[in-house]
This record gives structure tokens, sequence and C-alpha cells, in this order.
């Protein structure tokens, strides 16, 4: 669980609390664990970077691309010796979550959604948002990355 970037203590989150980046990918909400987040930036910052891997979470979710423009929101996340980016339609804001209010996903989602990085869900700001593993949907999106590829 990661700290608020903050001088004042009572900002950092207790032992009962997550601390979360909510995003957007079209309507729908979504979140992850700010730990998991290396930064943020938007598309024309990063775009030259060497070795940058972009991948596009909205496609993998709902079949529709997430068009990249200079102004386009992206969060990145540094994994196996590499740096991978998302493009988000808009970060909500960074918010502590009491852990009861966070859930594991019911058996007929897991059934309806076959995407390993969904984790679960949580109550922010009397919203539901899905919470995204960044580890395991980054690895998930390289692999269909791979997989298509090979056809």
């Amino acid at each position: 669980m990661a700290a608020f970037n903050s001088s004042n203590p009572s900002d950092s989150p207790t032992a009962a609390e997550v601390e979360i980046i909510n995003f957007q990918l079209g309507e729908a909400e979504f979140a992850c664990d700010l730990g998991q987040a290396s930064s943020f930036a938007l598309y024309q910052e990063i775009q030259d970077r060497p070795g940058l891997l972009i991948s596009d979470l909205q496609q993998s979710l709902f079949s529709r691309p997430h068009p990249l423009q200079p102004d386009t929101r992206m969060i990145l996340w540094q994994g196996g010796g590499k740096t991978h980016a998302f493009p988000v339609t808009k970060i909500n804001g960074i918010f502590k979550v009491p852990s009861e209010r966070i859930f594991s996903p019911p058996p007929i989602l897991r059934e309806s959604i076959s995407h390993p990085g969904l984790i679960g869900f949580a109550l922010v700001k009397q919203q539901v948002v899905l919470l995204l593993d960044l580890e395991k949907t980054i690895a998930y999106l390289a692999n269909q990355t791979d997989d298509a590829g090979k056809n």
C-alpha cells in the first residue's frame, strides 16, 4: 500500500484503507492500487520515450480502441524492466478507500468477464468501480498482443 505524497501525516492511509487511483475508460469507472502506478503523463510527453510499451486497455475490455491524441492521459507502470503505459479517458482522482468497502467479484461477474486483471470492486464516492491489478492486466494485454501476432 502506497502512502500519499504529503507532508501531512494524517493524509497517509491506515492499515484499514487502500489508496487507489480512480479513472475512466469511456464511461466505465475503474481503479487500481496507487502503489502500482509509477506515474501519470500526457501522451505528448511520453510518445517518443524509447522502449515505452503502450497497451490499449479499452480495446481489450470493450473492443473499442482508445484514440491517442497529444492530450490523452496515460497511466504508467514499471514492470519486468520495462515501462508500460495505457491511455485513459479521465483520471477522477486519488482516494483512500476503507478496506470494508472493497469486495471480491461475485461468481456471476467472474464468469461473465474473463479478464485476470479484474480483482474486485469498490465503492468510491457512492459509485461502484471495478478494481484492476495492473501487473496482471499488463501481462494479459501482452499475451493478447503475442497471440494476435501469431495468427
